[in-house]
Formats: C-alpha cells, sequence, structure tokens
C-alpha cells in the first residue's frame, strides 16, 4: 500500500507530536553531536546505522566522562532518527548489546550525576538577594516558580500567561492561590494535572513571581518565561538550556555572597541545575516528614522509587544535624 504525500505528511505531524518540543530539540541536537562524531572517524552515519559504529560512539562518550543517563539519550536519539525514517537500529546485536552492558558496569566512568537540591532556606536567600533590574527579577521569579510547583525545567519554558497560547501549560493568579496547568507532562503525556499552590504558605516565592509579570508587562496567552535581548527587551520564550545556565549564574552569585572564593564559588554553583528547584522541593518535603507517597504525589512522579534517591540527601542531613548537635564542639 503506497500512502499519498498529503497522508504521509499528516501521519508524520501527528507522530511528532508523539514527544515534547524540547524532547525533539534534544535527539535533533544528540543526532548532530553523533553525526559529526562519525565524520572524525570516517565512518557513515547514514540509515540504517551499524551497531558497532553505535557501540564505538557510546564507548567513546563514558571514555570523556558522560553520565548514563545521557548516553542514554544519545541512543534514545538514534533509535528515534531510525523510527522516523522507517527503519529498525538492530539494538539486539550481541557485540553492541556487550559493550553498552560493559558500560553499565564502569560505574566510575558514566557515574550518574543528580543535581544539587535547591533548599528552602537557599531559595529564600537567592530571592531576597535579588536586584531591582528586570533580568534579576526574572531570575527570581524562574527560581521561585521552580521550586514551589517541582516543575521539570522542560515544564517551566512551556509556560503561557493565564491563558493558553502555544505553549504546553499555564500560570495563573486567583486571589488566593497561584495554579500551574499542565496539558501535558513527561510523567503521564495523555493526562492534564493542575498544581495550586497557595499564596499564604509561599509569600516571598509569590511576591517574586508577581514580580516578574508586572515588569514584563506579560499579557494573557503570552510566554510566562522569557530569554533577554540586548538592551533589556525581551524575547520568545527561554529554552530548557537556558534555564540552566540561570540557575548556575544565580548560584554563583549566592556562593560568592557567601564569601566563597571565586574557584570554590564556581565549583559549587555547578553543582546545580534547572532541575534543582525540583530536587529542592523534593529534599525539603523529606526533611519535613512528608511521605514519599505524598510528594510523589505532588511533584507527578509515577512511583515514589526516585522520591526516595533523592529523599536519601535529606536522610543524611537531617542524621548529621542529629549527630553534630551532640557531639559537636
Amino acid at each position: 500500500m503506497t500512502l499519498s504525500t498529503a497522508a504521509s505528511q499528516r501521519i508524520l505531524r501527528y507522530r511528532d507530536a508523539a514527544r515534547s518540543s524540547s524532547t525533539v530539540r534534544t535527539y535533533h541536537s544528540q543526532f548532530e553531536t553523533f553525526t559529526a562524531w562519525c565524520h572524525s572517524e570516517n565512518v557513515s552515519p547514514g540509515l540504517p546505522v551499524a551497531p558497532m559504529i553505535v557501540a564505538a560512539w557510546i564507548s567513546a562518550r563514558a571514555d570523556d566522562g558522560l553520565a548514563q543517563s545521557s548516553i542514554h539519550v544519545g541512543l534514545a536519539a538514534i533509535v528515534a532518527a531510525h523510527r522516523k525514517s522507517g527503519l529498525v537500529f538492530d539494538a539486539h546485536d550481541p557485540a553492541f548489546r556487550e559493550t553498552l552492558a560493559g558500560l553499565r558496569r564502569l560505574v566510575p566512568i558514566i557515574r550518574d550525576r543528580q543535581a544539587a537540591p535547591l533548599r528552602r532556606q537557599v531559595l529564600a536567600e537567592v530571592l531576597q538577594a535579588a536586584d531591582t533590574d528586570r533580568q534579576s527579577i526574572r531570575d527570581a521569579a524562574l527560581f521561585a516558580t521552580l521550586y514551589i510547583f517541582g516543575l521539570r525545567r522542560s515544564e517551566l519554558v512551556a509556560l503561557d500567561y493565564a491563558q493558553r497560547g502555544d505553549g504546553q501549560g499555564v500560570i495563573t493568579f486567583t486571589a488566593d492561590n497561584i495554579e500551574v496547568s499542565l496539558f501535558t507532562s513527561k510523567a503521564d503525556p495523555t493526562q492534564a494535572v493542575r498544581v495550586v499552590v497557595p499564596k499564604s504558605g509561599n509569600p516571598v516565592a509569590s511576591a517574586a513571581i508577581e514580580s516578574w509579570i508586572a515588569s514584563a508587562g506579560l499579557v494573557p496567552g503570552a510566554p510566562y518565561m522569557r530569554r533577554f535581548l540586548g538592551h533589556g527587551a525581551l524575547g520568545d520564550r527561554i529554552s530548557s538550556d537556558g534555564v540552566g545556565r540561570v540557575v548556575k549564574r544565580a548560584m554563583l552569585a549566592h556562593f560568592l555572597r557567601q564569601g566563597l572564593s571565586p574557584h570554590d564559588a564556581a565549583v559549587e554553583a555547578a553543582r546545580f541545575t534547572g532541575h534543582s528547584g525540583r530536587v529542592g522541593l523534593i529534599v525539603s518535603a523529606a526533611e519535613a516528614g512528608v511521605s514519599d507517597t505524598a510528594i510523589a504525589k505532588s511533584t507527578r512522579h509515577k512511583t515514589t522509587a526516585l522520591i526516595a534517591r533523592y529523599a536519601q540527601q535529606a536522610d543524611q542531613t537531617v542524621t548529621a544535624k542529629r549527630v553534630f548537635a551532640e557531639i559537636g564542639v
């Protein structure tokens, strides 16, 4: 059976919609990285790609110190490229599977790096230290929104203000609450969710968000988080990578204010990512005694496995505080 060009294009459009725009961009970037590596090694990146070429690529990435999660994103991009072209990547090739299994055993080489949690007290200090220029106001709102809603950076950048525009979520205000509606999520792409946060329990964060909306002059349907152009002019929707850069820059300034040397401040700031607000909410909730189940429900995790992993940081911190309260000098 041969479909018309129009029918094929319709199918492709809906297939592309199965993934978020940020995932599509990530896969495209990863496949470009793979293609560039192939050219440097004088091998063909043409589809279908030979499993041994992919095995050589992931081995090189592991030797470069990439985390296991990053390597798997690259593999997913290659598989997606094959599917889009109506092809199948032979992931069952014995040599490829053995290479991948071997890499998984080399934990020191590909150890996953977990984002440092942005705890409540640190968030408060960052918000209180924010300057009055518009970019600082935006950065404060970015931090506040990531934390109080436990958002993934992809969810943050897809938010529109007050009503839906071309994004995948909306942030709105009522008399008592701030609400985020997510029309799709990583946990369940087919299920919309609504997260409600009371203003009264988050006065500093609420003030930071409202200040940004007023400063930016956001109109209903406009992207909520915007990047800046020259001379402070607002650009279009901020990117996921842009969120990470904002977090690292703000944390660097925070650690410098704490008296760390430029080198030590940079080392500490590098541990924070666009995921740190979400991790910080989980860790802070665990330290406050909130159950894993309740945390998973509020952060839209399907299971409590990751919650338990993040909460280990809280357990270690709380235990250390108790120990040193008794033996500290």
